[in-house]
């Protein structure tokens, strides 16, 4: 692990998230430049980059293609939060969401969201799917802590 400012991580992320999007996206980025972290910024890139790729796909009907990820400081933790506006998640599929094997996508394999659990508690955080209502995109949040 090393001191990572958290601002650059979630930027080397999406561009490499967002590579082959089969439709425009908008995108926003809300995170203070002095925010930094104590992680494996390739375990954390790891994180995001599967957030923001899972946003991209389920995005890719949805007429208006929103994506947004913040940063705000909660104490001695960060708080980072991958929005989009898709269609959100069923009510019947999240209480399985995390578990290995387990997908929302007709193709998928349903380890992706396992890994990004497993990393984050590695990393003394939790990760959540946030309520926000079904039909209203999804808003997936984790946190990690911030560096001395």
């Amino acid at each position: 692990r090393e001191t990572v400012p958290l601002a650059g991580l979630i930027e080397d992320a999406n561009a490499i998230a967002l590579v082959g999007t089969a439709k425009a996206i908008s995108y926003s980025q809300d995170v203070d430049p002095s925010l930094k972290v104590d992680a494996d910024p390739v375990q954390i890139q790891q994180v995001l980059i599967n957030l923001v790729r899972n946003a991209a796909e389920a995005m890719e009907q949805s007429g208006e293609r929103r994506l947004s990820v913040t940063a705000k400081r909660e104490g001695d933790r960060v708080e980072i939060c991958v929005q989009d506006s898709g269609p959100g998640i069923a009510q019947d599929s999240r209480a399985h969401l995390f578990e290995p094997f387990q997908s929302t996508k007709a193709a998928g394999m349903g380890i992706g969201l396992s890994i990004c659990r497993t990393i984050v508690e590695a990393h003394q955080g939790r990760i959540w799917l946030a309520d926000d209502g079904e039909g209203a995109g999804a808003s997936f949040r984790f946190t990690l802590s911030l560096a001395a």
